[in-house]
């Protein structure tokens, strides 16, 4: 089991880093095809996406602890399968039709042409509700092969639809219907394979009963959310920060060497992705010792080669890419170290919210405030002083976050 564990985890992370890539490369590509105006109506509507992503991460979480508590019970499986795949297409139209009114607003104030544009762009929501309750399944099911064909498969067919209706004139609807289309393909194949999964598997079928137990659990799912938001706040609040605080070269520099290392996270997320399903099978008292240690060393592991490899390697290389990015290489380290910090975060403290110690949402709360603060009062001028505020931000949570996780392992 370790061993196909560390398999599965160099599986989906390289399926991650692949697929991250393919999501990369519409950037060039939209230019060619698009005007500068066109892009940036596009730009804004993907930042309404990563938005969205947050709510549906929230919920992916939760639906994957409720599956995986219930590995052993397939008809309890099928039965929250069914009923969320309903209850969620249910939500996102009724989401999707209370988003449309609020589509003049964003309009106005993302500075979009039509509001047909906005209008589309809510329909994602209904195939990502739907999608979420599978993506759960698979990962507490453990079909890590089918979740990395997935990852790539939703990719090439976005950006093949986006080239394909872009370069047919479609412009921004050609490039939001790619969205919408590769996600109904990698809905229908994912549907296909769990149907088969549950073929001769019959279970009641009462949304009614499932609303029940969401209700009792809506402290839980709102953590989760609260988690998913506080991430994702994390990976993009450094980007924004120095948009303000430094000037529109230094910005720039700084937004640029970030992207570099996000692809990082997809690596650092695979670790989750393949231990957070198996870890939410066991109570917390009897949870095996292996499933905590071996993620830990992973990502510490994974961490210092990082650092070490990119030390010899990367002024070279950023000095390829950009030749005035050469001499940023220790600001480029820096956040290697911090996204390093996160990736710790990320996890241990999904594992406290299954254990609802909700408390971790609060230190989250009180250090976004501290390191917000930080990078205002500590980061002098310099880009590296900068990212020194965040990791010592960053230090703190894992010291915090270390003090309650192991509070809570001495009182079994």
């Amino acid at each position: 089991m370790i061993k196909n564990n560390y398999i599965n985890v160099l599986l989906i992370s390289w399926s991650g880093i692949l697929a991250g890539l393919l999501n990369y490369i519409y950037h060039p590509i939209m230019l060619k095809f698009l005007s500068l105006e066109a892009f940036w109506e596009f730009a804004s509507l993907l930042w309404i996406f990563n938005i969205l992503g947050v709510l549906i991460g929230g919920i992916v979480l939760f639906l994957n602890k409720e599956y995986s508590k219930n590995i052993w019970d397939i008809k309890k499986q099928n039965y929250i399968f069914k009923n969320s795949l309903k209850l969620f297409f249910l939500l996102g139209c009724s989401i999707f039709f209370l988003y449309s009114g609020s589509s003049f607003i964003i309009k106005d104030f993302l500075w979009i042409e039509s509001i047909w544009l906005v209008i589309l762009t809510w329909v994602t929501i209904i195939f990502w509700f739907v999608s979420s309750s599978i993506d759960s399944l698979l990962r507490s099911l453990k079909r890590f092969h089918i979740i990395a064909i997935m990852q790539i498969i939703g990719p090439i067919t976005k950006l093949g639809f986006w080239v394909g209706l872009v370069w047919l004139w479609f412009e921004i609807y050609g490039a939001l219907w790619g969205i919408i289309i590769s996600g109904l393909i990698w809905f229908i194949i994912s549907f296909a394979y769990i149907s088969h999964y549950f073929k001769w598997i019959e279970s009641k079928n009462e949304i009614s009963e499932l609303l029940k137990d969401f209700r009792k659990n809506k402290k839980s799912i709102f953590n989760y959310l609260l988690v998913s938001l506080f991430f994702a706040l994390f990976m993009n609040i450094d980007v924004i920060l120095a948009k303000n605080i430094f000037s529109p070269e230094q910005a720039w520099i700084y937004a640029w060497i970030s992207v570099l290392w996000k692809f990082l996270i997809f690596i650092f997320l695979s670790i989750e992705t393949v231990y957070y399903g198996q870890i939410m099978e066991y109570k917390k008292e009897d949870l095996p010792i292996h499933l905590i240690k071996n993620p830990l060393v992973l990502i510490v592991l994974w961490s210092m080669c990082a650092i070490w490899i990119n030390y010899f390697l990367w002024s070279f290389i950023l000095g390829m890419l950009k030749p005035e990015l050469a001499d940023y290489t220790q600001v480029y380290l820096l956040i290697l170290g911090f996204y390093s910090i996160l990736a710790f975060i990320s996890f241990f403290a999904k594992i406290l919210i299954w254990w609802w110690k909700y408390s971790v949402n609060y230190i989250f709360g009180i250090l976004s405030i501290l390191l917000i603060g930080c990078a205002y009062l500590f980061w002098q001028s310099s880009l590296e002083n900068f990212v020194y505020s965040f990791i010592a931000a960053g230090f703190i949570w894992v010291i915090l976050i270390w003090y309650v996780f192991f509070t809570e392992i001495k009182k079994q």
